[in-house]
């Protein structure tokens, strides 16, 4: 049953164009990078720092994250399923699946397990994608990261910091896509899907604002994969945010699957 819930995701053009969107995000960064564009800072002792010289495949993929995150990276993995039932309702294919296949749960399993899948492997394919181009094009002799937010080269290694990031981010991502899981059980339509999904994510962004409420929404957590970056790293903290973001991704799925168990299929 998977094989053919993969077979099925593959044959829908989205799923090459966030893959392709994540090409294209490395590459505007490589442009930007080798242009030399904004990487001399001003010191405060008056001396000016060329930053250009200790950019690597190492910067690229850390700043691939940085840029990609916040907005990209969680709408190419709505992108990739928010139709992964809306498509099945609407085409009315749900009923003959059912079927044929037998038991709804069986069958929201293997589409669930597919949701992981892709967003594993799209996050997969930006961290070797971002690597490889940032190889060719500037090399890997130094293991050096250069944050965005300081104006110094802070050196970091792929063990300690850019594991971790991609890991963490990873987290981050499944919980996007369990958010679009439950949203795609209660649709009509892989664009209401997807507006649902984004629009969640953003009005809860804005609530994250007030103190009080923030500790409790997922949102306030979608940032835990720059921690990766600070010295010394926060495990503690990193591995508490993991758990609530995690804990919610399951609350999506255990939702979406009681509604999904009985919602009449009339198509």
């Amino acid at each position: 049953m998977l094989s053919i819930e993969l077979y099925k995701l593959f044959r829908q053009k989205q799923v090459y164009y966030t893959f392709l969107g994540s090409i294209l995000l490395v590459v505007v960064l490589i442009i930007v990078a080798k242009s030399g564009a904004n990487l001399e800072f001003q010191l405060q002792t008056g001396s000016t720092i060329d930053l250009r010289p200790l950019i690597n495949a190492y910067f690229v993929m850390g700043f691939t994250l940085t840029i990609g995150m916040p907005f990209l990276l969680p709408l190419f993995v709505a992108l990739n399923t928010s139709n992964i039932f809306t498509r099945e309702f609407t085409e009315g294919t749900i009923k003959t699946y059912l079927v044929r296949i037998g038991g709804r749960k069986r069958i929201f399993i293997a589409k669930v397990t597919v949701n992981l899948v892709i967003t594993f492997l799209l996050l997969l394919f930006t961290g070797i994608v971002s690597f490889s181009l940032g190889a060719l094009f500037f090399g890997t002799e130094a293991k050096t990261f250069i944050s965005p937010l300081l104006p110094i080269p802070i050196p970091f290694t792929w063990e300690d910091n850019f594991l971790p990031a991609y890991f963490y981010s990873c987290i981050c991502l499944i919980t996007i896509a369990s958010l679009s899981v439950l949203w795609s059980v209660t649709s009509n339509s892989t664009g209401e899907t997807l507006l649902k999904s984004l629009s969640t994510v953003i009005l809860l962004n804005v609530l994250s604002n007030i103190q009080r409420i923030r500790p409790f929404l997922f949102t306030s957590y979608l940032d835990i994969w720059s921690k990766a970056w600070s010295d010394p790293i926060p495990w503690a903290e990193l591995n508490r945010a993991s758990v609530i973001l995690l804990l919610y991704s399951l609350g999506f799925v255990i939702l979406a699957y009681l509604i999904f168990a009985k919602k009449d299929i009339a198509c």
